[in-house]
């Protein structure tokens, strides 16, 4: 075992500095997928072995060719429409954000191709919005994750027939709180999830939300750290404990609401009330009394916390 280590060892080493062509040649036959990766990223391997490497069906290999200085024009365009994301990331960076290769290849015929280029986080705004009129779903929902969008352009997509479309323009940190609101009414229950957990969405949309009739909607409002307390003292009387739960770990959540989750029949639920900041004392007080063992070791773990923190 140690000899075959210090075999791969040796070999990886010369993957990574070895300047023949030859030697990488052969060393791209490897069994070990670090040693074929460290020679597709080699700028001395030849452009026939970065041509074998790219036809991997491991995508770390492939994606490993894409980030060569050197690899072939023709590889790269391959490459540019991969049908794994990593890939395609790696290969349109190689163009270094130049507009008008972007844009050649934002009018490929290779949908992937588009994707690519759609997907790539320095794309002008322009072909973004270009590429968002696409008759490819997946093009339009890479545009529509794709942090450099405009809002006016997510706003377009927010009516997108794709609900997948949709969803990633809640989850896009540069969508405006308008194209948020409009989306807390969208009929799929995904795409209003999406909204609930959003940083960007405005306290009166969360409070909307609040009474949605989605458990996994509810329970994003309920995590939400924008939400108001009001939302989440309707979300205190939920159903769900699982939803409860999330409101008395919010510290969004108030005092009041905080003493009434005291009395939940939940374990879990007065458990998660102790770590709470903004709990008062007479909660705590009230808690002290409590018989359940999840209980009483979130207030022995809190009292510990605190002696810790007075004494350092």
């Amino acid at each position: 075992m140690r000899t075959m280590n210090l075999y791969t060892n040796n070999s990886l080493s010369m993957a990574r500095t070895s300047m023949s062509p030859a030697v990488l040649a052969k060393l791209a036959n490897s069994w070990s997928l670090g040693i074929r990766q460290a020679v597709a990223q080699n700028p001395a391997t030849s452009s026939d072995t970065l041509i074998a490497l790219s036809r991997s069906t491991h995508p770390v290999i492939r994606c490993a060719v894409g980030k060569n200085p050197f690899v072939p024009l023709e590889v790269l365009m391959t490459l540019v429409g991969d049908s794994d994301r990593h890939v395609r990331a790696a290969a349109v960076t190689y163009w270094n954000g130049s507009h008008d290769l972007l844009q050649r290849l934002a009018s490929s015929d290779d949908w992937r191709v588009r994707v690519g280029v759609a997907g790539y986080p320095f794309t002008s705004p322009r072909i973004l919005a270009m590429l968002a009129r696409d008759n490819k779903t997946p093009v339009r929902a890479a545009v529509a994750e794709n942090p450099g969008t405009f809002p006016i352009t997510l706003d377009m997509l927010a009516s997108d027939r794709a609900y997948s479309v949709r969803r990633y323009v809640a989850d896009n940190e540069s969508v405006s709180f308008v194209t948020l609101a409009r989306l807390a009414t969208d009929r799929n229950r995904f795409v209003r999830r999406a909204v609930g957990r959003s940083e960007c969405t405005l306290s009166e949309t969360l409070e909307a939300l609040a009474e949605d009739s989605a458990k996994m909607v509810r329970l994003e409002v309920a995590k939400n750290r924008h939400s108001t307390p009001n939302a989440l003292a309707l979300l205190s009387r939920d159903r769900s404990s699982e939803i409860r739960e999330a409101v008395a770990r919010n510290f969004r959540t108030s005092p009041t609401t905080l003493h009434i989750l005291a009395q939940d029949k939940n374990s879990k639920v007065r458990a998660a009330i102790v770590s709470n900041a903004c709990v008062s004392p007479d909660t705590l007080d009230m808690l002290t009394h409590d018989t359940n063992s999840s209980v009483r070791k979130a207030l022995k773990n809190k009292t510990f916390g605190l002696y810790v923190y007075v004494h350092s």
